[in-house]
């Protein structure tokens, strides 16, 4: 019996806990921007020849350079962001639905790590592979550049911090809004959809769409939600989708950066062209290949669980108040 679309009733799901929750960790998401615009605004006190028209280049492309702030300091001034939010989010979800945290990850017993390693790994990889192709054609477009006083400090923000930025969208996304759709909406295809436009809406506002384009940004974000949505009901499980997200955005601050992108780091490399369309396209290769993998290894249930009528399993799940939770935690391998 897959449990993962099930874990909400074992909560409390008035529609009000999820209207307060929502807006509390909007509320924690704002909080956090607090330092970031204090930093900016310290800088523009003291230096004149920083103005609002510097502000609004910021606003549309985060660029700290602007305000002559480091690029490492400003990574961690727009990661706190998150932080903020993730705090809020935890106190205000188990507090408001009275159910635990870990239920927005998996409904067994534990945590999969190796699940999240792998999910890390081979994304990684697949992703890597796609650009050596990409650099063997046209080498022109990188440069290299390394220096260890802001390499290493940028691992390792990367490594301890940037995993509470992704893991706040999947634990929100694809744990608390999928969960609170499966609760009501009989076929897991419908959350998996909306959670997946949202999720590009949300994305909308990214500096990325201004320079690309509205079509192949946001064919990129909803193909990236349906990914992380489809591996997330497969496997019964947040586990290869926080792996998945973490690689995604680990590769763009550390390996490859590009002008116009959310992230601004000292990466690695650089490309001076981006083409939007192989972008979208190459994902969608990758992500066919990692579900092709996924799959192979972790033997996937029949993928009509998506168009399934799960209504009933959910009644017999809120059957009682004193229902054995123990009764679903099961194959915890």
């Amino acid at each position: 019996m897959r449990k993962f679309l099930h874990q909400a009733l074992l909560g409390r799901n008035d529609i009000y806990r999820y209207i307060v929750v929502v807006a509390l960790a909007f509320l924690g998401y704002f909080l956090g921007q607090v330092p970031m615009f204090f930093a900016l605004m310290r800088v523009m006190e003291n230096d004149e020849s920083i103005g609002m028209e510097e502000m609004n280049a910021f606003m549309s492309n985060p660029d700290f350079s602007i305000f002559e702030i480091s690029s490492n300091m400003g990574f961690v001034l727009l990661l706190f962001t998150f932080v903020s939010a993730m705090m809020v989010f935890y106190f205000a979800f188990t507090q408001v639905h009275k159910r635990s945290f870990k239920s927005l990850i998996t409904g067994l017993s534990k945590v999969r790590w190796g699940r999240i390693c792998f999910g890390a790994g081979f994304w990684l990889l697949l992703t890597t592979i796609f650009e050596i192709g990409y650099y063997s054609v046209s080498p022109e477009h990188y440069s290299f550049s390394f220096e260890a006083r802001t390499f290493i400090p940028l691992l390792i923000i990367s490594l301890l911090i940037l995993p509470i930025q992704t893991s706040f969208e999947e634990v929100f996304f694809r744990g608390y809004m999928m969960q609170g759709l499966g609760a009501i909406i009989k076929w897991p295809i419908i959350p998996l959809v909306l959670t997946s436009l949202a999720f590009a809406a949300i994305h909308g506002s990214n500096p990325e769409v201004a320079k690309f384009g509205i079509l192949p940004m946001m064919t990129y974000y909803i193909s990236a939600g349906l990914l992380l949505g489809l591996v997330t009901i497969l496997d019964d499980g947040l586990e290869l989708a926080l792996g998945i997200h973490f690689a995604t955005n680990f590769f763009g601050a550390v390996i490859l950066g590009y002008d116009g992108a959310a992230i601004q780091t000292e990466s690695l490399l650089k490309t001076s062209v981006i083409d939007p369309s192989l972008m979208v396209t190459a994902f969608i290769a990758c992500a066919i290949v990692f579900l092709l993998v996924g799959q192979l290894l972790y033997k996937w249930k029949s993928w009509n669980y998506l168009f399934s009528d799960i209504s009933a399993t959910r009644e017999d799940l809120n059957t009682t108040k004193q229902f054995d939770y123990s009764n679903i935690l099961v194959d915890d391998k």
